[in-house]
């Protein structure tokens, strides 16, 4: 058995050893959106790096599987995470036939708590378009991932969770305009926001900055929930 075929053997009879869980975990920081990637310790791979990931235990969801990864990679519970598309080609992975189920989640990155584990020693929050090689077909997961963020983007509010808990409205709109890769008039976005009445104007201006302050900002939960749940359109981009 070579290096790489030891990679892929099954660590134990608990787990399926041809079906995989990897999660594409985004976070958004200085106005660019970021993906989480793990490094790996084995020296087939040394160069490479991958998504968080695992095989699927027989007596688990997949569901659950994500939430396992999830919180074992970022130290946070009750996740926001997303099935988005299943890769099954045949030769994507080359020493094995393996079938990866995908998942996107969404973290605030200040609270990510990374404890190093089963899952990898190391972890690294990296630009989406200065992303370090990837192993197999990552990257195209990757881009797979982010075309359903935007799609859903599009659907419903989805800032709750990635923004801090407090932000100005420029900050939001910076955070809509990196995810879609648009220039949206500042005009019509504040317009829709009040039309959407998802937000809390708060008694607090950010500090720190060389200019006039500006006024903070936080999600009403209540409201924004169930914008969200009743299948509200978002459709700050029009």
């Amino acid at each position: 058995m070579n290096a790489k075929e030891k990679f892929y053997e099954t660590r134990s009879e608990n787990y399926l050893s041809n079906i995989s869980v990897d999660c594409v975990i985004f976070g958004f920081k200085d106005k660019s959106l970021k993906v989480l990637l793990a490094n790996i310790d084995e020296e087939a791979y040394k160069d490479y790096w991958r998504l968080p990931g695992d095989w699927v235990k027989i007596d688990k969801s997949l569901d659950e599987e994500a939430s396992r990864i999830l919180s074992n990679t970022t130290g946070l519970n009750h996740v926001h995470q997303e099935q988005f598309h299943t890769f099954g080609q045949v030769n994507r992975v080359d020493t094995h036939r393996i079938i990866t189920v995908a998942y996107f989640a969404l973290i605030k990155i200040e609270e990510f708590n990374f404890k190093p584990g089963m899952f990898a020693s190391q972890v690294k929050w990296y630009d989406l378009d200065n992303m370090p090689t990837l192993i197999f077909d990552h990257k195209t997961i990757i881009k797979k991932a982010l075309h359903k963020l935007r799609q859903d983007v599009q659907s419903y509010p989805i800032g709750f969770q990635l923004l801090p808990r407090e932000f100005t409205l420029t900050q939001l709109q910076e955070f809509y305009e990196t995810i879609l890769n648009i220039e949206l008039d500042k005009r019509n976005f504040r317009r829709k926001m009040q039309q959407l009445d998802i937000l809390k104007k708060l008694d607090k201006k950010l500090t720190g900055v060389s200019h006039r302050s500006a006024n903070l900002y936080e999600f009403d939960d209540e409201k924004y929930n169930a914008l969200k749940n009743n299948g509200g359109s978002f459709g700050i981009w029009t």
